[in-house]
């Protein structure tokens, strides 16, 4: 709760202030720059902190979980994250809804073969485990990696003025999930925690679309 008050404070109050240039909503409403940001920072946590919990029996260790996840997923996130400045530039509209697409397939088809999976595998010693826990990891870290810079981009070009506060926007999402999400998986489970994320990624790449492609346009024009 002091969260969620602390973030809407630092949220809302900077519009007072953004308001009263034009200029920083031209081309692109606060709205979807909320919508958007907000729900890649409740996603991207959503699924990390549940891969942290469903491995951390395969790995044999809370610690270890912690460590080996959060490493993919920064690592690997990172990486998608680059190759995103050069998809963008040519099609991010095509290249957001691919990362979309690739992630609701890559966590759905985790969620139904993992269970099987990992039992399986639990005998094998640590290394072999880390190894597969990262493989597991990277597709969908990758392409979790893209939907940010696409649409930070987008924001860059349409409403310059608005990009610091879609960073905070993202952070402080962040800093609620990382609660929210132990919270919501100990009432509804792990893998209701899954799915929320993807309906969140599926409605932030419909919000956003729109903006990503005029992004892209006004950019080429300028060029």
């Amino acid at each position: 709760a002091q969260a969620i008050l602390a973030s809407l404070a630092l949220i809302v109050l900077p519009l007072v202030w953004l308001r009263r240039r034009p200029a920083a909503r031209r081309g692109l409403s606060m709205g979807r720059v909320a919508v958007y940001f907000l729900a890649l920072g409740f996603a991207f946590l959503f699924v990390e902190i549940a891969f942290i919990q469903r491995l951390t029996l395969f790995l044999g260790h809370p610690l270890g979980a912690v460590t080996v996840v959060l490493f993919g997923f920064l690592v690997f996130a990172g990486l998608g994250a680059g190759v995103s400045a050069r998809l963008g530039d040519g099609w991010p509209r095509l290249a957001l809804a691919a990362a979309v697409a690739a992630i609701l397939a890559v966590a759905i088809a985790y969620q139904l073969a993992m269970p099987t999976l990992l039992p399986v595998l639990l005998a094998l010693p640590l290394a072999p485990k880390v190894a597969i826990t990262l493989a597991l990891i990277a597709p969908l870290a990758f392409a979790m990696g893209m939907p940010f810079p696409l649409g930070l981009t987008a924001v860059s070009r349409l409403a310059p003025a608005l990009v610091p506060w879609a960073w905070g926007i993202n952070g402080c999402a962040s800093v609620i999930a990382a609660a929210l999400a132990s919270l919501l998986a100990m009432h509804l489970g792990f893998n209701a925690v899954i799915l929320l994320a993807l309906a969140l990624y599926a409605a932030a790449a419909a919000v956003f679309a729109a903006p990503v492609g005029e992004a892209w346009a006004r950019g080429a024009q300028g060029a």
